[in-house]
């Protein structure tokens, strides 16, 4: 995920991006990733409620991580901003003729 994030980070440097879609997002790890890391926003798009359920788990940890550390800094400069989350759950269906 580390390596990969940092690729995303890379890339969206070069074009200026600052959003990502995620699709196939799991638990949202590299979603988080690049959160933590680089700042990247990101819409995650998950198939399966478990894992789109992990990833509202993770991203309550990473508020509190959030708040933690803010609170921890005397710069607000140096102030991480809280964390927004879009996760969109897709269920597809295909039939064969």
């Amino acid at each position: 995920v580390g390596l990969l994030a940092g690729e995303i980070n890379r890339v969206c440097n070069s074009l200026q991006i600052h959003q990502v879609v995620d699709v196939g997002a799991g638990s949202a790890y590299l979603s988080h990733s690049l959160y933590m890391q680089y700042g990247i926003r990101s819409i995650g798009i998950e198939g399966n409620p478990s894992h789109t359920q992990g990833a509202l788990q993770r991203f309550e940890q990473l508020k509190k991580r959030v708040e933690a550390h803010n609170t921890k800094i005397q710069n607000s400069a140096d102030h991480i901003p809280r964390p927004d989350i879009d996760l969109v759950t897709c269920r597809f269906e295909f039939e064969s003729n």
